[in-house]
């Protein structure tokens, strides 16, 4: 808008520049940040997805646009995670160069209310919580000569005493070091575990053991035969035998899949934990969904073996085939090829982030196993 321009006029000639500079886009149109820093903590992922759950979108996030055609979320990520987990389809982008500050303003929430304090606590305590910088990926980024970011840490001292201050690992440093203390003992001593226990749990045994020996094995198992094997292994762990058993559950994600076919064949049937937020996850979309591969007679799968969580309600369902009303099953749901549920806040509440949902679990153990269940 020009000092010439009258008032009318000039309105409508920012509006004009502005229309090219704001728009609403599919919130698929960003994509995480592939150097973040920020692994974030668990109870930075509880207040965020709380917040915006109970009170909307607060604050915005910052995103890289030029030369390139996915917008990459720098500042955020978090945000973007807990918006695609909770349903959000849409953002608006407000294209900048850096010279004017952008105000989110939220018309439905007066200045003083509860709902504003709630959500500038939250807000400030999210940043201060979930903050957990991942000093490998600073270092790949900031430590040497040749790094992305030497030549501003020379220029700019501040943002070098700021990364200083995160901490970058000691180039010097040698290959052995102290080994990082667990809680073991610590909860060994609460329970009073030991090796060599055996607990009789209603009709399961437990035993305190290794299950690559096979005097532990035959001691859990109590000279009975196991017909179904749990296959969970640590991730980064390769085998290349297994036991025999007439059925198998065999847990993997998209990258691990191929090790599991080589080890056991091709698998009777698949079933997918998606996740939710797997489809946007860039250069890995198959990481994040969970995969097990079933084992067994297909004839002896129970459609009937489990149920979870409440019926919902009866509706009308209309289609290219007519309606019809719909009536959900009184004792829940069943199991189906794929499990719904956002990783980030199920993992959020969990005890470490490799647990599986429960009521999955439950669900292909009741219906695709038979006999004893060896884990």
């Amino acid at each position: 808008m020009t000092k010439t321009a009258d008032a009318l006029g000039g309105f409508l000639l920012y509006n004009v520049c502005m229309s090219d500079k704001i728009k609403r886009v599919k919130i698929t149109e960003l994509q995480p940040d592939p150097n973040n820093l920020n692994q974030h903590t668990q109870r930075g992922h509880t207040i965020v997805e709380n917040s915006m759950r109970r009170r909307g979108i607060g604050r915005g996030i910052l995103a890289a646009g030029k030369g390139v055609d996915n917008l990459v979320v720098l500042a955020g990520n978090l945000t973007l995670e807990k918006a695609v987990d909770a349903g959000f389809e849409n953002v608006i982008l407000v294209h900048t160069t850096g010279k004017d500050l952008v105000v989110n303003v939220r018309d439905d929430i007066a200045p003083n209310s509860a709902e504003a304090i709630a959500l500038a606590i939250e807000d400030n305590e999210s940043s201060k919580q979930s903050y957990n910088p991942d000093v490998e990926v600073l270092a790949a980024l900031a430590q040497g000569e040749n790094a992305v970011l030497a030549a501003l840490r020379n220029e700019d001292k501040i943002l070098n005493s700021v990364i200083e201050g995160i901490g970058l690992p000691d180039e010097n440093a040698g290959a052995d070091t102290e080994p990082e203390i667990s809680r073991a003992d610590e909860l060994r001593e609460k329970w009073q575990t030991a090796t060599g226990q055996l607990w009789q749990l209603g009709r399961h045994r437990l035993l305190c053991g290794d299950s690559t020996k096979r005097e532990d094995v035959e001691r859990v198992m109590g000279g009975e035969k196991c017909e179904t094997l749990l296959f969970d292994p640590e991730w980064d762990e390769c085998y290349t035998t297994h036991p025999k058993y007439e059925s198998a559950i065999v847990f993997s994600d998209g990258g691990r899949i191929s090790d599991c076919i080589r080890l056991f064949g091709a698998p009777t049937w698949l079933f997918v934990w998606d996740c939710v937020s797997s489809w946007y996850t860039p250069n890995r979309p198959l990481k994040r969904i969970k995969i097990c591969l079933w084992y067994g007679a297909i004839e002896s799968y129970n459609f009937d073996g489990w149920h979870y969580g409440d019926s919902g309600m009866a509706r009308d369902v209309r289609n290219s085939r007519g309606s019809y009303k719909f009536t959900p099953d009184p004792r829940g749901k069943h199991l189906s090829d794929l499990f719904s549920l956002p990783i980030s806040k199920f993992h959020a509440e969990s005890e470490h982030n490799h647990s599986k949902p429960i009521d999955w679990v439950t669900m292909l153990i009741a219906n695709c196993t038979r006999g004893i269940v060896y884990d």
